[in-house]
């Protein structure tokens, strides 16, 4: 099964986003979103000084943690990028 209905593909084409609920539980969200913070601190949740946050994996020690390569890497982010992408336009 398609992660993304006609509707939602449709909207995603015609304005270049789509929310979806993904099959990520509460925990996997917060052990990603506790990574960033130790990756990018002034991104604390709540902060409105989202635009000043700075992003260096180097600050959380080396390589980008794992609970959010397991968001990046999961089969339904690699199901949706397929669904969404669109064959190139012919000459």
């Amino acid at each position: 099964m398609d992660p993304l209905n006609q509707e939602q593909l449709d909207h995603y084409h015609h304005r270049g986003w789509v929310t979806l609920a993904g099959p990520f539980s509460p925990a996997h969200v917060a052990s990603a979103a506790a990574a960033i913070g130790r990756m990018c601190p002034e991104a604390e949740a709540g902060s409105n000084q989202r635009s000043q946050a700075s992003f260096s994996p180097s600050a959380a020690g080396g390589p980008i943690p794992q609970p959010i390569l397991d968001m990046i890497q999961h089969p339904w982010q690699e199901a949706v990028s397929k669904q969404v992408r669109r064959p190139p336009h012919p000459p």
